[in-house]
């Protein structure tokens, strides 16, 4: 019996083993990896908290004038502002002499694109309008008139400039406007 005895012991070794220790050992070993990835996470949620409150004081640093001009560079509230900025353009055009033709407003996505954004998520901080208008002017008139856009508060792009020429130096402008908004 004393001969049998160890390889009795080594085989209950092994079998307890396979059974129970190396089982627990791979399940300590996952756990332990989950755990390294959630102290991570939370290193990294403390980081963004950290600049959260950086960029809130940040924020509260800004004059309540500057915001006002901020948002009207670039405003939250996408049909309000658009309409708002359709009449600071006829405000710049009357200031010139000249009056707003045809102005339009329209979704500058495609059909497609916004069946596609229906599906994908979207990952833009900001939504784009195409805002278009027509005038009869001279051309240093128009020049002018670009010109006040340009320096408006609102940031826009030209798009689209469509010439036509008229008599007596008067020619017919049609101009498309890339206007953006906060979503």
């Amino acid at each position: 019996m004393s001969k049998i005895t160890p390889i009795i012991f080594i085989v209950f070794s092994i079998i307890l083993f396979w059974k129970y220790i190396d089982p627990a050992r791979v399940e300590i070993k996952a756990l332990s990896t989950t755990a390294g990835e959630y102290s991570r996470v939370l290193e990294r949620a403390e980081d963004f908290r950290e600049r959260r409150a950086n960029l809130q004081k940040e924020y509260s640093s800004i004059s309540p004038s500057d915001l006002i001009k901020i948002k009207n560079m670039v405003p939250d509230d996408e049909d309000n502002k658009n309409v708002k900025l359709i009449l600071d353009i006829d405000r710049m055009a009357s200031k010139r002499g000249v009056s707003l033709k045809s102005p339009t407003i329209s979704d500058s996505s495609s059909k497609s694109d916004s069946a596609r954004r229906a599906i994908a998520i979207d990952t833009n901080a900001y939504g784009t309008t195409k805002i278009g208008f027509s005038v009869s002017t001279t051309y240093n008139t128009f020049l002018l008139l670009l010109g006040d856009l340009e320096n408006s508060l609102r940031l826009v792009d030209v798009t689209d400039l469509k010439v036509k020429p008229g008599e007596n130096g008067v020619n017919e402008y049609s101009v498309s406007v890339n206007t953006y908004w906060l979503k």
